[in-house]
């Protein structure tokens, strides 16, 4: 049974696009893993803002123990 079809919406969808590109071989590349690590960093950086919001908005923690304990790099 596809991930799609046990009523999982958007995720389901998310996960079967996973799976396809794992299962393509495409993962295996170091330049793609260093290219999708790259890309992360990028995320967090241009976000951070966002991130810590929620992050205090969810938990209640201050941002700078938010910033030292979930979007810093040198965790």
């Amino acid at each position: 049974m596809a991930l799609a079809e046990l009523g999982l919406g958007p995720l389901g969808d998310s996960l079967e696009e996973l799976r396809w590109t794992f299962e393509s071989g495409k993962t295996r590349s170091i330049s793609w893993r260093k290219a999708q690590l790259q890309a992360l960093l990028n995320f967090l950086r241009d976000n951070e803002e966002q991130i810590l919001e929620a992050i205090h908005e969810d938990v209640g923690k201050h941002r700078v123990e938010a910033f030292r304990d979930e979007v810093s790099r040198s965790n």
